[in-house]
């Protein structure tokens, strides 16, 4: 789960190489605020981008957005969607920097 997919490749190829070893991966772009008609627009905008991007870098895992007021919210949504596999999700990978208090 990430709201930098545009800035930060580096968890995108972690995770496409962690995927590539186990066999399945989900990525999860955050964007924060109501759902409404332009967060859903700016959703759709960035689904496409992830698609585009996994499908030049050959990856092979499920990618999708998730719209929620709060980070929290998103991560508390997210650990019961199930897995692509059909089982239950087992860790989650975060983005951020150590140095930027705010993230």
């Amino acid at each position: 789960i990430t709201e930098y997919s545009e800035d930060r490749v580096a968890v995108f190829n972690l995770l496409r190489w962690l995927s590539h070893h186990y066999g399945f991966g989900s990525y999860i772009h955050f964007i924060k605020g109501p759902l409404n008609l332009a967060t859903n627009n700016e959703s759709k905008k960035i689904l496409q981008n992830l698609i585009n991007q996994s499908q030049i870098s050959s990856a092979g895992f499920y990618v999708d957005t998730i719209v929620a007021p709060t980070f929290k919210t998103a991560v508390a949504q997210i650990v019961q969607i199930p897995g692509i596999n059909g089982m239950e999700n087992n860790s989650i990978l975060f983005n951020f920097y150590k140095d930027n208090k705010d993230e």
